[in-house]
């Protein structure tokens, strides 16, 4: 009964176009990190440094880092990155997403803004670890 539904179903009905499919196959992961990220991804592999951070006054969604530590961690303007409390044991749980930012020239801070911080709920004067997503 069910074979017989199924093929009484594609006789009638008209398969999607193939635009419409992109995206359900696993073949297509690589094109689904660019559609969520919104431009190519950047698949280099780089270190996750432990940097302190400060406080910037910007409505900005975006981290500052330095250009030496955007070096070392292989990353471009506009990467996804994900900073953590640098204290393996709570892992992850004061942690927030953002993006890369212009960069400055003060290694090993990272600047961050008050939702960061809100969001993170990174305590003042302990470290944090970060890492590049794509």
């Amino acid at each position: 009964m069910c074979a017989a539904v199924g093929v009484i179903v594609s006789l009638f009905t008209k398969s999607d176009s193939s635009q419409k499919l992109v995206g359900l196959t696993v073949y297509d992961v690589h094109k689904l990190k660019s559609i969520f990220k919104g431009s190519d991804v950047n698949e280099e592999v780089g270190e996750c440094p432990v940097v302190n951070w400060k406080l910037e006054s910007n409505d900005t969604d975006e981290l500052r880092f330095s250009s030496n530590d955007m070096k070392l961690m292989k990353a471009n303007t506009g990467d996804l990155v994900y900073i953590q409390d640098a204290r393996w044991w709570l892992g992850g749980l004061k942690s927030a997403h953002s993006t890369y930012g212009k960069p400055h020239n003060e290694d090993g801070v990272v600047y961050i803004n008050s939702s960061h911080l809100e969001h993170g709920q990174f305590v003042e004067g302990l470290s944090l670890r970060a890492e590049k997503e794509m």
